[in-house]
């Protein structure tokens, strides 16, 4: 009996595929503890598990991972998202009853009408934004996505409520996140610069990302870019880490999220906001059903026109 030779290039490929399937299973893994995330996400926990170098190398090699995994069956679609596209069109619907569903369920009193402050939640990166507005844009707490350095026209625009605010002597308030990097600390001290310049005394909390968090997260550290301009700045304030916020876990950005939303709110009040807006739904319910059957008595009107016209040979 002649054995048959296995080849170099097959034995090469049988490796090569191996490899593709142990890091396909310790992708899912990670996917497993959350809803979904996104492939920089993927890439950071992959990093922190050292499945892969904190480099370019390592972040394209995720990439064509979470690729093939999906093309090839592997990972489910919808577990990875990408945050940074959004796509926009106007919402329509079938018919009228449609709409009454969709508006019932639509109303949100104003929750700053009882509050004794005001606050927004200030975002450094887009692609974070659904994993912030899934947790308070049910509050109706306005979430400002700047990407990177924010427009002096958008900090002007966001003074003017402020400014009404203050002016109703609440004390104002803006909870930001972004990274821990040079440009990243810039970019909010440029932020309360500008609020200064405009004579807008609104108080800025870094909540995320801390330095402390890099340590106590276990945080993959970003490579040095020696050409960034605040590289020099940064390390004289004592700091030799970076991280972005993207690599903090999910489940604690949004703990971290929740707890800051619900700490600047005053509880009491908002669950007196609440009870007020159960009632009012409860109204425009009621409201709604005496338009349906409205509408319900006019289709039979003109059912019975219908049927009298056909008669009348009309």
């Amino acid at each position: 009996m002649v054995m048959k030779l296995i080849d170099k290039e097959d034995i090469t490929s049988n490796k090569h595929r191996k490899e593709f399937y142990d890091m396909i299973e310790r992708i899912k893994t990670i996917l497993s503890t959350e809803d979904k995330m996104s492939v920089r996400q993927i890439f950071y926990q992959t990093a922190v598990n050292k499945f892969v170098e904190l480099n370019i190398e390592g972040y394209n090699k995720v990439v064509r991972l979470c690729k093939d995994g999906r093309l090839e069956g592997l990972i489910p679609w919808e577990k990875i998202v990408d945050r940074s596209r959004f796509s926009s069109q106007i919402d329509m619907w079938n018919n009228p009853d449609e709409f009454y569903d969709t508006v019932q369920g639509l109303y949100r009193r104003n929750i700053w009408d009882n509050q004794p402050g005001y606050f927004e939640f200030w975002l450094e990166k887009a692609a974070l934004y659904d994993i912030f507005a899934d947790v308070i844009h049910q509050h109706g707490i306005l979430l400002m996505p700047i990407r990177g350095f924010s427009s002096l026209s958008i900090i002007h625009e966001r003074s003017l409520t402020f400014k009404k605010y203050i002016k109703e002597g609440r004390k104002c308030k803006i909870l930001y996140f972004g990274d821990h990097d040079p440009s990243g600390l810039v970019i909010d001290q440029s932020i309360r610069s500008s609020f200064k310049e405009l004579k807008c005394d609104v108080d800025i909390e870094r909540v995320g990302l801390t330095y402390d968090d890099i340590f106590n997260f276990n945080l993959p550290a970003n490579i040095e870019k020696e050409k960034d301009t605040n590289l020099s700045n940064y390390k004289e304030r004592g700091y030799e880490l970076q991280a972005e916020l993207d690599a903090l876990p999910v489940s604690e950005l949004k703990k971290r999220i929740y707890d800051s939303m619900v700490q600047n709110l005053d509880m009491e009040k908002y669950k007196e906001h609440w009870d007020i807006e159960q009632r009012e739904s409860a109204v425009i319910k009621i409201d709604l059903a005496y338009i349906r059957k409205l509408r319900s008595v006019d289709k039979e009107s003109d059912k019975e026109t219908d049927i009298e016209s056909d008669e009348t040979g009309d």
